[in-house]
């Protein structure tokens, strides 16, 4: 089945949002009858990511009082950064 144009429903954003979630919004799953496909292929991408989008801002905002505004985020600097240039570029300037 050529599927370029469709997501897996076993995509992480279709895992995500959930299928049932998706199909509520109107988006249409198209299955296989004769080939296991691990719960079809979901037909409109461009929802899909417009349902992770609203789903992202929703937790986003639900942790958001938790963090609270004293905590600031940090990256963490890979082996592959370290190495090649001996030194992390994070702790350059301390």
């Amino acid at each position: 089945m050529l599927t370029e144009t469709s997501v897996g429903a076993f995509d992480r954003r279709a895992v995500f949002v959930g299928v049932d979630a998706y199909q509520a919004a109107g988006g249409t799953v198209s299955r296989d009858l004769f080939q296991g496909d691990d719960g079809g292929w979901l037909k409109d991408p461009a929802l899909l990511d417009r349902l992770v989008a609203g789903k992202l801002q929703t937790e986003a905002a639900a942790i958001a009082p938790k963090v609270g505004s004293g905590s600031r985020s940090r990256s963490i600097c890979n082996m592959a950064t370290a190495t090649g240039c001996g030194v992390c570029p994070e702790n350059r300037h301390r």
